[in-house]
């Protein structure tokens, strides 16, 4: 919900997905038009995107003064799906934000799952904590609950970030 709310009120994000339809669509083109339509042949094309984006979101970590996170979580299908935003904040002030990631955990979601997440997603994404600025979360029990929400295993030392 927090997602929602957030791209409702925020034209630029509005427009970042709007370019990312615009590129995923494209994409999609030029895989029929140019690739053999084999598991295989799209599975690899896949990756050599997904690679090329890191490339590209690890580039702008490096170069950023500041950044949050904005994870949200749903269920679909029986599994967690948890979604995260990356703001960018580069040294002349300019605000870039990206889906930075899409993770999938089967059974249902919690606090430490989260937590766990949000590190993985930051390390992985060469984002460290003395650039983070915020973690941004919907609020829900498994974000704000009172003994395993994912804000208690920070402020209790439980998950920590290198």
């Amino acid at each position: 919900m927090i997602i929602h709310n957030f791209l409702s009120k925020s034209s630029s994000v509005k427009q970042n997905i709007d370019n990312a339809v615009e590129a995923i669509e494209k994409f999609r083109l030029d895989i029929m038009q140019h690739t053999h339509l084999s598991e295989n042949n799209l599975n690899q094309k896949s990756q050599e995107y997904y690679d090329k984006e890191m490339v590209s979101l690890k580039n702008l970590a490096a170069k950023s003064c500041r950044m949050s996170i904005i994870s949200d979580e749903y269920t679909l299908y029986r599994n967690s799906w948890y979604v995260f935003y990356v703001l960018f904040v580069i040294d002349d002030m300019t605000i870039i934000n990206r889906l930075f990631d899409l993770v999938v955990y089967n059974n249902k979601a919690s606090g430490d799952k989260l937590a766990t997440l949000i590190k993985k997603v930051l390390n992985d994404g060469g984002i460290y904590m003395i650039k983070l600025s915020a973690s941004v979360t919907d609020g829900g029990s498994n974000c704000m609950g009172k003994n395993m929400g994912t804000r208690m295993k920070y402020e209790n030392g439980q998950e920590t970030f290198n």
